[in-house]
């Protein structure tokens, strides 16, 4: 059961949670006040909500630092490190702003679930597939993604392409944005379960590899370009308006 939150706590988070949730999201507004009206459009019950995960994002990502010796630094003297720390925590980010607030394990949801027995492998992968249905993280990620106006989205699949090796050859693939949105996943989880710095959004044009299924892509795609995408969204999503349309180039 979702533990309640008495109405003094609320105004105790919203004092110190309100500046944060303007400035991670100013570019967005003319000013302070203009925020404040669109912040009283949001549903009281989900106030709390969009102020935490604003919060987290203004000071894990956008004024956030991560920092590491200079000898750490490649030749460039970006910060890979930096970069990484900030793409993941974006993503997390991301997964709980469509994500349930209650999150259960596979193992739980089983147990909350009215299942007399499961009599095969391939019962038991469909129970699987209906537990990420509900609260697979990769599902959040898209529908996410799924929210983005046709600017954004176009402007995403300029961004990122992808291709596949024919006769030796890349042969470009149109990406849709459930595609691109899963690669986005891929590579958050190529450090989560690899420790492999992200290198793909550091406003230099890359070309790797998804690591995850094999495919080559080309990333000219930076984090601030993402970051701002982000900000569109998350603003629309609690039903807010921006008074300002930031740029995404």
């Amino acid at each position: 059961m979702k533990a309640r939150v008495s109405t003094s706590q609320f105004i105790d988070d919203e004092i110190l949670l309100l500046p944060d949730a303007f400035n991670a999201l100013r570019d967005n507004f003319k000013s302070r006040e203009g925020f404040e009206v669109e912040y009283r459009r949001i549903p009281d019950a989900l106030k709390i909500r969009f102020l935490r995960l604003a919060s987290t994002y203004r000071n894990l990502v956008k004024d956030g630092n991560f920092s590491v010796p200079l000898e750490a630094l490649p030749t460039s003297n970006f910060n890979y490190y930096d970069l990484t720390y900030k793409y993941v925590a974006l993503i997390s980010i991301i997964e709980a702003t469509m994500g349930k607030d209650e999150w259960l394990g596979f193992y739980d949801w089983l147990k909350h679930t009215k299942v007399v027995s499961i009599k095969n492998k391939t019962e038991l992968d469909d129970l699987y597939e209906k537990y990420k249905s509900e609260y697979g993280v990769i599902r959040n990620i898209v529908k996410f993604f799924q929210t983005l106006d046709e600017e954004e989205q176009e402007f995403l699949k300029t961004k990122l392409v992808q291709y596949r090796v024919d006769k030796r050859k890349a042969v470009k693939i149109t990406s849709e944005i459930n595609d691109l949105a899963n690669l986005l996943y891929d590579i958050r989880s190529d450090f989560v379960h690899g420790a492999r710095l992200i290198i793909e959004f550091g406003g230099i044009p890359a070309v790797t590899g998804n690591h995850k299924k094999g495919k080559p892509f080309t990333s000219n795609l930076s984090l601030n370009q993402l970051m701002r995408i982000f900000e569109r969204s998350f603003i629309r999503h609690f039903g807010m308006r921006a008074e300002r349309k930031t740029s995404l180039f």
